[in-house]
């Protein structure tokens, strides 16, 4: 099986685990993460990946505590051209309601950086989403998934368990 035909069945599997309801962008910024002094000289520390994800993690439970309800997620971790991660989440807020959107954007950027958070036009567009954004970091590893979710991550590819081959 072909990376693309890899990349669409994980996308279809992705897109079908829930009726998210945004999807978007997440990224860090840099001038907020202190410089340490070596030799006299200022060098930007770059954030670690498992810093970024307790960062994701603790967006999400502010999230959770400010919309009182539950949010699920999956989130592919990717690096930028400068080492920096950053996130391409889909969320499952339950139901969207007014001023969701905007509370959201604002706890991300309080702590973190800047974000873009978008409502799908359809499932189409989550499938396509979730094939471009995620299947190439599930490879890796780094995919963050909601515990409601968990027991949906399989143990084996999608389409080992739907009987096509993944050569």
């Amino acid at each position: 099986m072909e990376r693309t035909e890899v990349a669409e069945v994980w996308g279809e599997w992705v897109g079908g685990l829930r009726g998210w309801q945004l999807f978007g962008g997440l990224t860090f910024d840099q001038r907020r993460v202190p410089s340490e002094v070596i030799l006299g000289v200022n060098v930007p520390r770059v954030m670690s990946r498992d810093v970024a994800a307790a960062r994701f993690r603790r967006w999400i439970r502010r999230a959770e505590g400010a919309l009182r309800r539950r949010v699920d997620y999956v989130a592919a971790m990717e690096s930028q051209r400068n080492g920096w991660p950053h996130f391409h989440p889909l969320l499952d807020l339950g139901r969207l309601g007014d001023g969701d959107i905007e509370t959201l954007g604002r706890l991300w950027f309080e702590e973190n950086g800047y974000g873009r958070l978008e409502v799908p036009r359809d499932r189409a567009a989550v499938c396509a989403y979730s094939a471009k954004y995620l299947a190439k970091d599930l490879a890796t590893g780094d995919v963050l998934v909601s515990r409601g979710l968990g027991r949906f991550v399989p143990f084996q590819m999608p389409w080992e368990r739907t009987g096509r081959s993944g050569q």
